[in-house]
């Protein structure tokens, strides 16, 4: 793939967490870095729980797997994208002699 097809900017966020008084922790999301990828919609679903309609979308966002290995993305990590947040759903996996790999991203489900 060349890199005219990755036209979309990702941000790759990870959380910290804090301990404040009293024992407990605060959290927060910090950006840990940025890289273009493809983004390509993958699939999505609607379901209703206590009266409230939940929408989930994933998509694959094919990102060079050098960024993501330098980064050390996992899937505690989340993608930022379009005005949107995904969760990582599988541990970034290298195809056999490809420089790049696909992160699938999921919104609408708690990290």
């Amino acid at each position: 793939m060349g890199a005219g097809q990755r036209t979309e900017l990702i941000v790759i966020e990870r959380e910290t967490r804090t301990r404040v008084r009293g024992g407990d922790f605060t959290s927060a999301w910090a950006e840990l870095g940025r890289m273009w990828a493809e983004a390509a919609y993958i699939g999505g679903s609607e379901s209703a729980s206590t009266g409230a309609l939940r929408t989930t979308l994933r998509y694959r966002f094919t990102v060079p797997a050098e960024a993501v290995r330098q980064l050390g993305v996992t899937p505690a990590d989340r993608i930022l994208w379009n005005g949107g947040t995904y969760n990582i759903r599988e541990v970034p996996r290298r195809m056999a002699g490809s420089p790049e790999l696909s992160l699938i991203g999921e919104t609408g489900v708690p990290q």
